[in-house]
């Protein structure tokens, strides 16, 4: 066989290989490609899912704080600006002092077991009606004569309610 024959069917059998092997390297970038795309879908999949789902928990936030919010509105509107005590019946310079008029409690006897219990009886000597309070807690709980022998005398200076420490005794003057 000449030479030129031999270098033919070479070049061609190279140029065969080489086809295959292009052939080889374009069928592996098309797969690799592919590979690539389908994570990029699936990516793409979860995070529009996330996304959703995130959407109708926030949804459900809103829809339950809307509820929440209606329901504190309803109550408060109700509880907050009504009052406790008719109009009539309350009075401002007496407020909150734990004192009545004197005409109930002369209805009772110091000895009596309703004295006791009474709210306007100092809780300490059960004897005279309550007429101080305490600062800083606000109790209205004794005369004034037990409230100074609590806070000069006692090194115990706690309020007999709370047992917060006791700074001043306010007298409560009623009319």
């Amino acid at each position: 066989m000449p030479r030129t024959t031999l270098l033919r069917a070479g070049y061609q059998s190279l140029n065969h290989s080489d086809r295959n092997h292009v052939d080889f390297v374009k069928s592996d970038l098309q797969d690799e490609s592919q590979l690539v795309v389908d994570f990029l879908v699936r990516i793409m999949v979860y995070v529009t899912l996330m996304v959703v789902i995130m959407v109708m928990i926030m949804l459900i936030m809103k829809f339950m704080k809307v509820y929440d919010q209606e329901a504190d509105s309803v109550v408060a509107s109700s509880s907050e600006t009504d009052r406790l005590l008719p109009k009539e019946t309350m009075s401002y310079l007496d407020y909150g002092t734990c004192c009545e008029q004197d005409s109930v409690l002369k209805n009772y006897s110091s000895s009596s077991s309703e004295d006791l219990y009474d709210e306007n009886i100092c809780i300490i000597c059960y004897d005279n009606s309550r007429n101080c309070f305490f600062v800083p807690c606000g109790h209205c709980a004794t005369c004034c004569a037990c409230a100074k022998r609590i806070v000069d005398d006692g090194e115990n200076k706690n309020c007999p309610i709370c047992r917060r420490l006791i700074q001043k005794v306010r007298k409560l003057f009623t009319s």
